[in-house]
């Protein structure tokens, strides 16, 4: 830490040599040269002095702008990288970006090759910030923006003006470094997510893709950010975070969507609808084939949208409709276009926080051979099944894993719907056969009376030939 301390220093003091702060001993001589350079800095220190105080004064008048709110106006923009000042960690280099906005939020992004494969990885995160003016050492006071995970979170990145064009970072977290940023009027942020998604949708004939991002109390960029970071659709939708405002089409209503063209000149069109299904407003067109975010009504079941996107290679059509009661987009009609939502089932998370422990079940299969069934899952996702014969040896043993089936853009699956990933790993069968796998799928729930009901619908059964039966298990005892 000390030595971290002390080539963070070392960095501010090359930085307060290049932003030209004298310092306390500046007008020491030596030689004559030495003086008139030291006399030269001193004049220019005053005359910076001097414009300090007429902006302060400027920012007093009643018509200026004051304190926090100049200095956001100073922050705001987009910052990219220019040169890395020290890094604790090998991809801390790499290229990132703050974009800071005049609504106390901030999108931080990082985009580097992974060590591994050469792909290319993207992170970031929406952060919240305050804005602070301050002094350094013998610098004139400079803005500061402090921007942090939540509203009352750590500190992850500091952020200091030092002039209009130039911000110093300090970033803490997982990447550790500091840098120098320049101002930009590009963002590698909203291209990089874009691609990204673009590319999910490049070998199927997609028109669009579209992600619900959740119910919002206004259609404005503060509460579309409010809605990227409490439903954790960053990771998802980057890009979301970088779309102008005179992109927001507001239909009516406060469902959000974010609606993505597959290809960047794609015709783009939304429409209202009457009761009858019939077109009546216009409320969007364009043949840019930007990405939009569109405000509207479809809680109820009813489409009261039409998005229309058509481009060489396809068009597609489609009445913005969630389904109920699980608020998932209807896409059953409208193969063109790609659900990119990853929604979350609280149902099924509470499902599997309840499912620790050991559960049995005895089972009757349709020869006439009667089972007992083991179930036994942990916290961490591992579990183990196994079944034989009542009172007896165990005929097979399986270990490995489960996991929900996502609803995301590709597969939209009920909730509750569980994996189970095994291999045969002991019982009698092992004496006979070499390990092999098992997968499963199953729909899990767990009644008032406390039973765990296992529903077969896909894949391998838990007792060959009753495909697609339910099997009964209570908790273990003992």
């Amino acid at each position: 830490m000390k030595k971290a301390l002390s080539i963070l220093a070392s960095a501010l003091l090359i930085l307060t040599a290049f932003s030209g702060c004298a310092g306390k001993n500046g007008e020491k001589t030596v030689v004559s040269e030495e003086t008139t350079a030291a006399q030269s800095d001193v004049k220019k220190q005053n005359e910076r002095v001097t414009e300090n105080e007429e902006a302060a004064e400027e920012r007093t008048d009643p018509t200026a702008p004051e304190g926090a709110k100049y200095g956001t106006e100073l922050l705001c923009g987009t910052w990219k990288t220019e040169t890395v000042l020290t890094a604790a960690k090998e991809n801390a280099d790499a290229p990132s970006e703050i974009s800071i906005f005049e609504n106390s939020a901030a999108y931080w992004f990082i985009h580097y090759p992974s060590p591994e494969s050469g792909e290319e990885i993207e992170d970031g995160a929406i952060m919240y910030y305050d804005v602070e003016e301050g002094n350094i050492g013998d610098c004139e006071a400079g803005w500061y923006a402090f921007l942090s995970a939540g509203q009352n979170g750590e500190i992850l990145v500091k952020a200091e003006l030092k002039d209009e064009e130039t911000l110093y970072i300090d970033v803490k977290g997982p990447y550790e470094f500091t840098a120098l940023c320049k101002r930009s009027d590009k963002s590698d942020a909203a291209e990089y997510s874009l691609e990204g998604r673009r590319k999910l949708m490049l070998n199927d004939d997609i028109a669009a893709g579209i992600v619900y991002l959740g119910k919002a109390e206004s259609f404005d960029r503060i509460n579309v950010l409010e809605l990227l970071y409490k439903n954790e659709k960053m990771s998802v939708l980057s890009c979301a975070a970088h779309i102008p405002e005179n992109k927001y089409i507001d239909a009516g209503g406060t469902d959000v969507f974010c609606v993505i063209p597959f290809a960047d000149d794609a015709s783009v069109a939304v429409n209202g609808l009457e009761a009858d299904g019939s077109v009546s407003d216009v409320f969007y067109r364009s043949e840019a084939g930007d990405p939009i975010l569109v405000a509207c009504e479809a809680q109820d079941g009813n489409a009261h949208i039409q998005l229309n996107v058509c481009d060489h290679r396809t068009n597609g059509t489609i009445n913005i409709t969630l389904l109920e009661p699980n608020g998932i987009l209807d896409t059953t009609d409208s193969p063109e276009f790609a659900d990119m939502t990853i929604y979350r089932d609280i149902d099924t998370e509470n499902l599997i926080s309840s499912l620790r422990g050991d559960w049995a079940a005895a089972v009757t299969a349709p020869d006439g051979s009667e089972y007992e069934l083991m179930l036994t899952f942990t916290e961490d996702g591992a579990m183990e099944y196994a079944y034989g014969y009542p009172m007896s040896d165990i005929l097979e043993r399986f270990g490995g894993i489960f996991y929900v089936k996502k609803l995301n853009a590709f597969s939209q699956y009920a909730p509750g719907e569980i994996s189970f990933q095994l291999r045969l790993n002991g019982g009698l069968a092992l004496e006979n056969t070499e390990p092999y796998d098992f997968y499963g799928e199953f729909i899990l729930s767990i009644s008032d009376d406390g039973k765990l009901h296992v529903l077969h619908t896909a894949e391998n059964c838990l007792i060959y030939g009753m495909d697609g039966g339910e099997f009964v298990f209570s908790r273990a005892i003992g």
